[in-house]
């Protein structure tokens, strides 16, 4: 090249980086089908306690392949998706609901406890007022 001329670099190839799809955001590159309830739980973005009690109580589709209960299952994305597309929603518990009935238990709880120190503390008194008139007389 001569001089004043300006030589036109080409760009390094950048690194391939591969994207991880996020368990509660799906995409095309991950599988139709989930195995395990830790994926369908991932997928759905609940506990897998929460998954497995709404398979026994409101029917979320999940197959198990040897058809023992107690064996591992899969579940299908479109079933999935399906179910929660068109499930009720779940009647939200208020929290004051939990906490009235947290504290009416332990005032129940408490009553009780108070009533069985009075009833001890009655039989003691009343042991030593016997045994005190027993040495008097």
């Amino acid at each position: 090249m001569g001089v004043g001329s300006c030589a036109i670099s080409t760009p390094k190839p950048m690194m391939n980086i591969r994207r991880i799809p996020s368990p509660r955001q799906p995409t095309e590159e991950m599988d139709e089908v989930f195995t395990g309830w830790k994926q369908i739980s991932n997928y759905l973005g609940m506990a897998i306690r929460t998954v497995q009690r709404y398979e026994r109580t409101l029917g979320l589709p999940v197959h198990r392949p040897s058809r023992n209960s107690r064996d591992s299952v899969i579940g299908a994305k479109a079933e999935l998706d399906t179910w929660v597309r068109t499930s009720p929603k779940l009647p939200s518990v208020p929290k004051s609901w939990l906490s009235e009935r947290a504290n009416r238990n332990g005032a129940n709880f408490l009553l009780i406890d108070a009533q069985v120190a009075l009833t001890f503390s009655d039989l003691a008194l009343r042991a030593r007022d016997e045994q005190k008139r027993k040495r008097t007389a």
